[in-house]
């Protein structure tokens, strides 16, 4: 029998439930302290790498513990993954055509990005990405940071949302709108239409134009998935 403040551990017990509708691997401890009971317990859904602890939970609490675990839905996490591929994802526009003439000040143009899962993986969580790239006619106020002129937007449901004509000085370009995420299971496709406007400040040249699709950016990394690159024509 333990004595007034000595801890007892007996465990762990291993056992392999359902949760999620996902296979998991479940930890549970006995552990004594003085008078009092409690069971710490540790779920792992280790293909999502989702982890779900409870440490120093009494028994009077166990199916309320169970109801939370049992009501978990992982289906919109993209789990990290060493499978990654950069060319898991085939990308292709459609409406805007390498060499396609655009005049500045006056072309507005709208376009789809089509895009296609050709690997073994599913991704529940993917970012489509779509810029202007700096050129020899990039307006000179702007070409330090790799700017054009112009509006680019991009359709999320019925609502167009403007997102970055060209990369800036730093990295927020990249941050997603949540309304852009989407998932892909393999064979399956995305379509995602963009409006582009292009500014009078550009002058005549060849403006190149790059889409993507990647995992959403986290703050310190790009994972690109699948990307395509073409240049227009700009003319005055």
């Amino acid at each position: 029998m333990p004595v007034a403040g000595e801890l007892e551990s007996v465990g762990p017990t291993k056992t392999t439930p359902t949760v999620a509708g996902r296979s998991a691997l479940k930890s549970q401890w006995r552990v004594t302290c003085g008078q009092a009971s409690f069971t710490p317990q540790m779920w792992a859904l280790p293909k999502d790498q989702v982890f779900v602890t409870a440490a120093g939970l009494k028994a009077d609490y166990q199916s309320g513990l169970q109801s939370i675990v049992n009501s978990l839905d992982v289906s919109g996490h993209q789990a990290p993954s060493a499978n990654v591929d950069k060319n898991d994802i085939a990308v292709a526009f459609d409406g805007l055509a390498d060499g396609q003439q655009l005049t500045a000040g006056s072309s507005v143009v709208t376009f789809s990005v089509t895009f296609r899962n050709t690997g073994r993986n599913t991704y529940g969580r993917l970012e489509p990405l779509v810029i202007t790239d700096a050129y020899p006619g990039s307006p000179a106020a702007q070409v330090v940071w790799g700017g054009n002129d112009g509006k680019l937007e991009r359709l999320d449901g019925d609502t167009w949302n403007p997102t970055a004509m060209s990369p800036g000085s730093d990295m927020g370009y990249a941050v997603a709108n949540p309304a852009s995420i989407f998932s892909l299971a393999p064979g399956e496709t995305r379509k995602v239409t963009y409006r582009l406007t292009l500014g009078a400040g550009n002058a005549p040249g060849n403006m190149p134009v790059k889409a993507q699709v990647m995992l959403p950016y986290s703050g310190s990394n790009m994972t690109v998935l699948g990307e395509k690159d073409i240049t227009v024509k700009v003319t005055k």
